[in-house]
């Protein structure tokens, strides 16, 4: 997998995005700092401030991994000039590239990490549109979702139109 991230990075996103070989070390190290941080809204901004990049610069990067399937951005369901504000969470695409990239920098593995990811990937693959949702982790048509790990539980989607507890 590692390999596959590599070959991603060093020759598609090289070749397609006409970008300097010494640009790309960035994208990995964006990998990596997605990969240690707890599942969430990220503003661009800390993630500029922790690789040494501008805003602008990372905006394009997360742009550019979303686009090649290394990782996947969930916005909230808003509309309007609501849209223009605010941030997504971001995920790495899959929990095989969060483990991969998680054992190769030593870092401890989230099972939360890996079933919100877990959870992302099978109603999307279904052809479900999957949102960040204030009220729990995600919505669905409409339905908020809270994933469940060690100290969650049903309170925060309790009063909740259309809510479920994984």
């Amino acid at each position: 997998i590692l390999n596959v991230i590599d070959k991603t990075i060093y020759e598609d996103i090289s070749n397609f995005y006409k970008l300097k070989t010494e640009n790309l070390v960035n994208f990995r190290k964006i990998l990596s700092y997605l990969a240690t941080i707890p599942p969430g809204r990220l503003k661009r901004n800390s993630i500029s401030k922790h690789i040494g990049l501008d805003n602008k610069t990372v905006e394009n990067y997360l742009r550019i991994l979303n686009e090649t399937g290394l990782v996947c951005l969930i916005k909230e369901n808003k509309a309007g000039s609501n849209l223009l504000k605010g941030t997504e969470k971001i995920y790495l695409e899959n929990s095989n590239i969060y483990k991969a990239i998680i054992d190769e920098i030593g870092f401890d593995y989230n099972k939360g990490t890996v079933r919100e990811i877990f959870f992302i990937k099978m109603l999307q693959n279904s052809g479900e549109q999957v949102y960040y949702s204030k009220i729990g982790d995600f919505q669905v048509r409409g339905y908020n979702f809270e994933i469940s790990g060690k100290s969650k539980s049903r309170k925060q989607i309790k009063n909740q139109i259309g809510r479920a507890h994984v």
